[in-house]
């Protein structure tokens, strides 16, 4: 049951951090031996595909590593999402303001 756990954990709709944790948790409960390799890719393939695509950028040599790129990743990646103007907002509001202006030619 816990190496079934461990075999499928990911990321899902949680956080970076509570990601680790429970990766830390199974990892440590299932006793695997795996080499530093193995754990990093196990780790980062449980991730978000955002955080992924942008871990892939550098090169990754121990877990820890790992955890605190993913960590900077998601914070960059909510900070975007936050600065991001609302498009369809935008498109109304821009599209409204265009058809009370008229045509200057009229």
């Amino acid at each position: 049951m816990l190496y079934m756990q461990y075999q499928h954990c990911s990321q899902g709709s949680r956080s970076v951090n509570d990601y680790t944790k429970e990766f830390y948790r199974l990892s440590a409960r299932n006793n695997l031996n795996e080499s530093d390799n193995q754990l990093v890719a196990r780790y980062i393939g449980g991730l978000k595909e955002a955080i992924q695509d942008r871990l892939e950028l550098n090169s990754v040599w121990s877990l820890s590593q790992a955890v605190n790129y993913a960590l900077k990743v998601e914070t960059q990646l909510q900070r975007q999402a936050h600065n991001r103007p609302n498009r369809i907002n935008f498109e109304s509001h821009h599209s409204s303001e265009v058809g009370k202006q008229g045509s200057p030619n009229k």
